[in-house]
């Protein structure tokens, strides 16, 4: 019975060790934040502050305050801190937030969401277009048809 109790016991100090090692190496991942957000037509560009002890980034955006049917994107490897965002609507409001996250085998640890921040779609046309708009403007006015 003593030896049984022993071998329980050696089992139970070995995990005890190993689940403080494995949670060790999850201590704190550290937070980010956005250091930019820079809108152009129908596109976000979203820049995330660097941090080389992490596995990777997630970013969260929403046309909703409180993220309700949000996407996320993901940015692996910690030297990728931009992200491109596509197709989003027109003079729309976009709220972002980013966490950070670290692989260690199977598992992975996120950091808390970093605060929230918003930026608008832009509904800017080609310089060219605009151009072409004022000529075409200008010639009415004057009373000159354009080709």
């Amino acid at each position: 019975m003593k030896k049984v109790l022993s071998v329980l016991l050696a089992i139970t100090m070995l995990f005890t060790t190993m689940a403080a090692v494995s949670t060790e190496a999850f201590a704190a991942v550290p937070k980010t934040s956005i250091t930019k957000l820079a809108p152009y037509k129908r596109q976000i560009k979203v820049f995330v502050k660097k941090n080389s002890k992490v596995s990777g980034y997630q970013i969260k955006y929403s046309t909703n305050k409180k993220f309700k049917s949000a996407k996320t994107k993901t940015l692996k490897g910690s030297s990728k801190t931009m992200a491109r965002l596509m197709k989003l609507g027109h003079k729309k409001t976009y709220y972002f937030k980013v966490r950070t996250y670290k692989k260690s085998g199977k598992k992975t640890k996120y950091s808390k969401w970093s605060k929230v921040k918003k930026t608008t779609t832009n509904n800017k046309m080609d310089e060219r277009y605009n151009k072409l708009i004022k000529e075409i403007y200008n010639a009415a006015k004057s009373g000159k048809a354009t080709d």
